[in-house]
């Protein structure tokens, strides 16, 4: 009598693959969504990138400007340390926005501030940025310019603007400038970035409220106990099959086989 040939290995039933592959999509698929939404509205995936990092680590602001009007003729009111400082502890705890301004105040720490002017000489100016740094700006803007050193003592100057026109999504515009050239008075772009929102609502922000209840509600507890459930069908039919002493693959009869291996499909027997 020739020996018996070692088991084969099993293929995974497709009831057992349809069970899994349900309960990762339950878990990956509501991300995935999330993700293309605020990649196509906000232009981000889930968190926005970080303000200027020559800002943000020990930069001196010396100036500080808001900025308002429209592309061309914008309008800058410079900003005293008493105003930064009071508006700087109004906006610096809020909840994050991704506006210009939570992006501004809340990534800046009070001794930044030191080397502002007590009092503005100039309070109003007119300040062309549109023609440097390239925007495609339409509608009316409001936003910031900081004028500031970084660490290394490198001049530095960064614009925040919202493009205020009346489209679904707000774009907002991150400009790094930094000077150029011998005499180091042309100012060029060195960093650039376009986010957008919504409103001052993080829900609408970050995605439809809609899109978030049909994620949180409908569509992760459908996958997962859907997967569940073919899953459990799974057991309970091998289960059965075994009692009956039939293959769990091809429910052949097993009652008169000792061999290790189904006669009928030759998968291993557990």
């Amino acid at each position: 009598m020739p020996p018996a040939s070692p088991p084969q290995s099993r293929p995974l039933p497709h009831l057992y693959r349809a069970g899994c592959a349900i309960l990762c999509a339950g878990v990956i698929l509501p991300f995935l969504i999330a993700a293309l939404h605020n990649l196509l509205t906000c232009r981000f995936l889930f968190l926005p990138p970080a303000l200027e990092p020559s800002l943000t680590a020990g930069g001196r602001i010396h100036t500080l400007y808001i900025i308002s009007g429209v592309p061309g003729s914008e309008q800058a009111t410079r900003m005293t340390k008493r105003e930064v400082e009071r508006t700087h502890a109004t906006l610096a705890n809020e909840s994050r926005y991704w506006t210009c301004a939570d992006r501004l105040w809340q990534n800046l720490t009070p001794d930044q501030f030191t080397d502002l002017p007590a009092r503005a000489t100039d309070s109003q100016t007119r300040l062309v940025f549109t023609s440097r740094t390239n925007l495609p700006l339409t509608g009316p803007l409001r936003g910031y310019g900081v004028g500031y050193t970084t660490a290394a003592g490198e001049p530095r100057t960064l614009i925040l603007v919202e493009d205020h026109t009346q489209n679904d999504v707000t774009p907002l515009h991150e400009v790094t400038l930094a000077p150029t050239g011998p005499d180091a008075t042309n100012w060029q772009p060195i960093r650039h970035i376009t986010l957008g929102f919504r409103s001052t609502n993080p829900d609408e922000n970050l995605a439809f409220p809609q899109i978030w209840l049909l994620l949180t509600v409908v569509l992760l507890p459908t996958c997962c106990l859907t997967g569940a459930a073919i899953l459990a069908h799974r057991r309970r039919t091998i289960a059965k099959r075994t009692a009956a002493q039939r293959c769990i693959y091809c429910t052949y009869d097993l009652s008169a086989t000792t061999s290790p291996i189904c006669p009928e499909c030759g998968n291993g027997l557990s």
